[in-house]
């Protein structure tokens, strides 16, 4: 997930300021990025929840 999340932050990085990127491409990163963090925020709750120790790999 921390690669995805990295990822997404690079790119978001990169076309903030282009110009040749339309303002729906941009909302669609910027969902995207929200998404990686919610759903890695989910899997670290998982792992408390769900196993002694939270050790998943």
């Amino acid at each position: 997930m921390g690669e995805l999340r990295a990822y997404l932050e690079e790119n978001l990085r990169e076309k903030e300021d282009a110009p040749e990127v339309p303002h729906a491409g941009m909302a669609v990163l910027r969902q995207q990025l929200l998404l990686a963090q919610a759903i890695g925020a989910w899997l670290e709750e998982l792992k408390k929840d769900l196993v002694p120790g939270g050790d998943l790999p």
